[in-house]
């Protein structure tokens, strides 16, 4: 059996056009669906209820972020695998089949994700290398972008020139599928991850636990991105507030996993980077090289990360009973 965990917030339609997709492909396959609503008030119920009577429906009374949802619904699930799936996805034809099938024939294999695409086809990054500070800082200022890599990932390779699986740090938590038992071996996710970087923490307790991550081209999922994040605010402050969320993140993950000294580079790193886009706007505007869009953008999210650096002193809160990961709870 396939347990499908869908958390959603705010995405009536999308979550409308991603269970239709799914019920379309799960035909034959033994299956059972969950979405957690995140206290959506936007008639997100109201639509499951009446148009998908079979899914199991969980009502949250306030917005308990990605990973503390998904929990609810994981420690339910009875299936042998279990899907992680954004309500802003559709699967594609085969997908499902070809995850599943993936995941029977390779034991070594904790997760499998399938090949991301926009609305209009174009590849979005699925299979990554876990971050590093330098990495980062790297990516922000472009200079990665001046030399080849041998990773799959925005940072170098190609995926499409992949046709089989191919073992991967990380996927991307808009689909992932995983073994029960892999959960059950490291965990359910850290729920103080709340936005960002949760399942890049999942994947990287799966590596130290022995398990491989693989990423299945071959399989294909429709992804418009960061609808229910994008929802969580209005559309002038949401930007900056998930931009936030997502330095917050990344240092979290760098201070969970590499320590406090590789954190505390981080933080110097990100404090470099975002100088430094400050300090070469004034010569881009010179140049007249972008629109005045750009430059405001630029200037925004160069002040937010500042902010977020100089005023989150502590990224990481403590692990307590109801945060850390539940192995018990996975079985």
């Amino acid at each position: 059996m396939i347990s499908v965990v869908i958390v959603n917030f705010k995405a009536r339609d999308f979550l409308r056009s991603c269970l239709r997709s799914f019920f379309a492909e799960a035909q034959g396959l033994e299956t059972e669906v969950f979405v957690v609503d995140n206290a959506s008030h936007d008639g997100s119920l109201e639509m499951v209820e009446g148009e998908f009577p079979a899914v199991h429906l969980i009502e949250a009374r306030e917005n308990l972020g990605f990973s503390r949802a998904n929990n609810l619904a994981l420690r339910k699930c009875s299936g042998e695998k279990v899907l992680l799936l954004n309500p802003d996805t559709e699967i594609q034809p085969g997908a499902l089949q070809e995850m599943a099938a993936f995941l029977d024939s390779h034991f070594e294999a904790g997760a499998v994700g399938p090949r991301l695409v926009d609305e209009n086809g174009k590849e979005q990054p699925s299979g990554r290398p876990f971050p590093t500070p330098w990495g980062w800082f790297l990516m922000q200022t472009g200079i990665d972008a001046r030399f080849a890599r041998n990773e799959i990932s925005k940072e170098g390779g190609d995926p499409q020139q992949m046709s089989g699986g191919e073992a991967v740090d990380w996927i991307s938590g808009a689909c992932l599928m995983l073994r029960k038992d892999a959960l059950q071996n490291v965990g359910l996710l850290d729920e103080r991850f709340r936005l960002y970087s949760e399942e890049v923490d999942l994947c990287y307790r799966l590596k130290q636990a022995g398990l491989e991550v693989y990423y299945l081209p071959t399989a294909e999922v429709v992804h418009y991105g960061s609808i229910s994040a994008a929802a969580s605010q209005g559309k002038d402050f949401s930007r900056g507030l998930l931009y936030s969320s997502y330095l917050t993140s990344k240092l979290a993950f760098f201070r969970k996993h590499y320590g406090f000294w590789q954190a505390f580079l981080a933080r110097c790193l990100m404090f470099l980077a975002f100088g430094y886009s400050l300090a070469k706007l004034p010569f881009s505007i010179l140049c007249r090289r972008r629109g005045s869009n750009w430059y405001r953008q630029e200037l925004r999210l160069a002040l937010i990360g500042l902010c977020t650096i100089l005023c989150r002193s502590q990224v990481m809160p403590k692990e307590t009973k109801d945060s850390q990961p539940d192995k018990d709870a996975a079985q």
